[in-house]
């Protein structure tokens, strides 16, 4: 009897030590992931907020929960939500650009596009080769009227990996160059 005694005093006590919520943490945070990529991300919200009241106080853990769980509300449209974690995660570490750019994103669906473009350029100029970035950011530069910044950072974008449609990249370049073709001789972008 005493040593069942001690043994559940033992169990009690290493519940509510770091251990436990280190273990717990990261079972949430594990969970977040797997809704997400399974697309159901209003139960990754959840499991994200979970795992960020138990995290330890450490910035890296932090930084991934937060861009997580930013990501996981930019997918519900749930914007605001989004750009908090995505500043709460630039906070923490101001030399990561996923959360720049994930920031300048949502700001774009929200329609703030003085910000967006903002942020994809920071983005941009902490990792120049983020085709990501200038994917996102051709989007921005096509909305604010921009065309030629527009098709050369979709020209960019595809440079460095991102899948741009051709359709895409000729009705950018008819943009840029005032949908005219003689005018393509002229311009030298690249």
């Amino acid at each position: 009897m005493k040593k069942t005694l001690i043994l559940v005093l033992f169990l009690l006590v290493w519940v509510n030590s770091a251990d436990a919520r280190k273990y717990d943490w990261t079972n949430y945070k594990y969970r977040g992931r797997a809704y997400f990529d399974a697309k159901t991300y209003k139960q990754a919200i959840i499991e994200y907020t979970k795992a960020l009241e138990l995290a330890p106080d450490d910035g890296q853990i932090l930084y991934g929960l937060y861009l997580y769980r930013g990501q996981s509300y930019c997918f519900e449209k749930l914007y605001d939500n989004a750009i908090k974690d995505f500043t709460t995660a630039i906070e923490i570490n101001p030399y990561d650009v996923a959360a720049y750019a994930e920031r300048g994103n949502a700001y774009f669906q929200k329609g703030w596009l003085d910000q967006a473009a903002a942020d994809l350029s920071r983005a941009l100029s902490l990792k120049p080769d983020d085709g990501i970035s200038y994917l996102y950011r051709a989007e921005v530069y096509y909305q604010m009227k921009e065309y030629k910044k527009a098709w050369g950072d979709l020209k960019m974008a595809r440079v460095y990996g991102q899948p741009v449609k051709e359709s895409l990249m000729q009705d950018y370049e008819r943009k840029a160059l005032g949908r005219g073709a003689k005018k393509k001789q002229e311009m030298d972008l690249f």
